[in-house]
């Protein structure tokens, strides 16, 4: 298991042991369904500088570069859905199993190559273990998936950040880029 992984991991058990003696709701889930304040927080230490991206995505929008519109639950599953439905049309290439969370929301979803298709999980607790993390926000999924932004330039501009092994990283990229970047 690498760091990242572990710190989450210890951080959600922490977090739901303190909800448990609250007697509080649940500590974590989407920011769809009930608060994810405190897991937000914690972004930084199980992925170094992810929640920059938020930073970079208010900076794209206030330069007009990024639309600024709200986008709710049921448009973000349907991004989500034509993120599969891109990444299974992408050539025959290295595919790892691959984690993205909107930082908005604090959503996990996870793509896992599956027989020529791609099986989507929305809604899932993080990561597993060997995951590609992929941290970015809804409009920025929705630019990659108009074509109105590459993965490069998301990338450069820091509105997208990847986590994992090197070599799985740089498959994920590829992958997400697709064959027209």
């Amino acid at each position: 298991m690498d760091f990242a992984h572990l710190v989450l991991r210890v951080v959600r058990k922490v977090a739901a042991a303190a909800a448990l003696l609250a007697a509080a709701a649940p500590a974590f889930g989407c920011g769809y369904h009930q608060g994810v304040g405190q897991e937000r927080s914690l972004m930084n230490l199980a992925y170094p500088q992810a929640l920059h991206v938020q930073t970079a995505v208010w900076k794209a929008q206030l330069s007009g570069h990024l639309e600024r519109a709200d986008v709710g639950a049921l448009r973000v599953n349907l991004l989500l859905a034509q993120l599969r439905a891109h990444l299974a049309d992408s050539p025959a290439m290295a595919r790892p199993n691959v984690t993205v969370v909107l930082l908005g929301p604090m959503l996990w979803s996870r793509y896992q190559p599956d027989d020529g298709g791609v099986r989507l999980a929305v809604h899932v607790d993080g990561p597993e273990q060997g995951d590609v993390v992929l941290v970015t926000e809804a409009p920025v999924l929705k630019a990659l998936i108009e074509e109105r932004l590459s993965t490069r330039n998301a990338l450069e501009s820091g509105l997208l950040r990847v986590y994992g092994k090197k070599e799985d990283a740089e498959a994920a990229v590829r992958w997400f880029a697709g064959p027209s970047h």
